[in-house]
């Protein structure tokens, strides 16, 4: 039903730009007439928001009015609904900057956390404990510190890397088993910024405001040479993008450029056992984290095989979105975090391929793009 693995030479790569600034609201509920003095936004969006800027776009240029129903022609390209995109498939979206590509931070690689001058030392790893420890959840394999940097004296126990990205050339080193040089790490802060704004609403008739009438949403700055960057298959060759065209809430406008494919880690050729998520992850099962110690790979993705020696991830995410066909929010379901690790109970597990993986459901939206690589090395 889904892609399992994508062809990188099918797909045509768009850069977005804010022409202003972005609102991307996070999932807290946000209705007429309640207290909105505290409207978060969420940065980089979610794959289903950038989709849907996307394909409504694409009609709008083949003759939808933006208000009645998709032409028969249109849905046979664009689909129909959220569950349905018809030819297209979607990566992404994903965070460039100057035309390097950067990735969140993998859960297993700890460091320490300079928050003065918002730089990231990498320090030590996140493996598979050497035995089995009773928990909770029964009898597996933790992840514990894999014992590269020592802890002694008045030294500070490695963290993991949060607020901070790893550009492609980092990546290329984690895939490797090579811990990322201090300058592969970027802070959000030098990506974009969160801008805080007030308005209130006001009657366009009496020119009065109402109980509440005040709110104040946060806005996505990008910092020079930022960008997000989306790819698209099953675009036909005839069918173009708009220069600008909304994204996100308050149909914000995106300037939209075509671009040449974006360059993406080599991933390792041996010891592919370690599975890195590179975009939010998606299980329709009643474990939203898809599978955990000693499951099946195959829950993962059919195409791998061999079994989890055990997972690192932080807590879920809530991704839901807007149906604009019955205009009310669709249901929150719980995502993976990018960066979510996985260790496999052996070598070449995952198969010998550059192109890209994914696991899980809603691939055809981008979700559940990951990298393959090695397990860590001690020097």
């Amino acid at each position: 039903l889904f892609r399992s693995i994508m062809n990188k030479k099918l797909i045509k790569w768009y850069a977005l730009e804010p022409a202003d600034a972005w609102f991307f609201r996070d999932g807290r509920p946000s209705n007429r007439g309640e207290d909105q003095s505290d409207l978060e936004s969420m940065f980089p969006p979610h794959a289903s928001t950038v989709v849907g800027a996307f394909r409504a776009a694409l009609a709008r240029e083949n003759g939808w009015d933006g208000k009645s129903d998709w032409s028969d022609a249109i849905k046979e390209k664009l689909g129909d609904g959220f569950e349905n995109l018809g030819q297209l498939t979607f990566t992404g979206p994903l965070l460039a900057k100057n035309e390097e590509l950067l990735f969140p931070m993998p859960a297993h690689v700890l460091g320490k956390n300079n928050e003065e001058n918002k730089t990231f030392t990498p320090l030590d790893w996140l493996a598979p404990s050497p035995k089995r420890v009773t928990c909770d959840i029964g009898d597996i394999h933790l992840p514990q510190r894999f014992g590269v940097y020592k802890v002694d004296g008045n030294k500070e126990v490695p963290k993991s890397a949060d607020g901070f990205f790893v550009k492609k050339s980092g990546m290329v080193r984690i895939l490797d088993g090579k811990l990322p040089e201090e300058s592969n790490c970027v802070h959000q802060s030098e990506l974009f910024s969160m801008e805080k704004r007030v308005g209130i609403e006001r009657n366009s008739k009496t020119l009065t405001t109402g109980d509440g009438a005040i709110y104040s949403p946060c806005y996505v700055r990008l910092e020079k040479s930022t960008r997000l960057v989306m790819g698209i298959s099953g675009l036909p060759e005839d069918w173009g993008l708009p220069e600008y065209f909304p994204l996100g809430g308050e149909s914000r406008l995106a300037a939209c450029d075509k671009i040449k494919p974006p360059e993406f880690p080599e991933q390792s050729s041996n010891d592919r056992s370690v599975l890195v998520l590179v975009t939010p992850g998606h299980f329709a099962s009643d474990r939203w984290w898809g599978a955990g110690p000693d499951d099946s790979a195959t829950k993962l993705n059919p195409a791998f095989s061999g079994d989890i020696t055990t997972v690192c991830f932080d807590r879920p995410i809530g991704i839901g979105g807007w149906d604009s066909r019955s205009s009310q929010p669709r249901p929150i379901e719980p995502y993976i975090r990018p960066g979510a690790v996985w260790w496999f109970n052996g070598n070449e597990q995952l198969p010998q391929t550059n192109d890209l993986l994914q696991i899980g459901d809603q691939r055809n939206y981008g979700y559940g793009l990951v990298f393959c690589g090695k397990q860590p090395q001690l020097i």
